[in-house]
């Protein structure tokens, strides 16, 4: 087996007025390669579904992100970890992708 890695971004939502609502994590999924920080990488774009975080899908953009804290789990074998990306900021109203199909 191989390592695995999670990669995450903390996302803050803001209403209108650029009022903080909430903070959340968003898992773009898990990945093999043990990416460095400063690196960049390249992710579907996302938007907001209400409050919840999501794949904007109306369109194929995507978003380059840097990398800027990778943890490795050493308690774990294979060895795990959790690549961070630099936090970004979804406001409602603004980035709203519409309802679920």
């Amino acid at each position: 087996m191989s390592d695995s890695y999670k990669v995450v971004q903390q996302v803050e939502i803001k209403d209108i007025n650029n009022e903080p609502i909430l903070t959340v994590p968003f898992v773009y999924g898990t990945t093999t390669f043990p990416f460095q920080i400063g690196g960049l990488v390249v992710v579907p774009k996302i938007g907001l579904r209400e409050f919840e975080v999501v794949y904007d899908t109306r369109t194929d953009e995507a978003e380059r992100i840097e990398i800027i804290s990778v943890e490795y789990d050493l308690r774990t074998k294979p060895q795990g970890g959790t690549i961070i990306l630099k936090p970004t900021t979804l406001i409602i109203g603004l980035h709203d992708v519409g309802q679920a199909t």
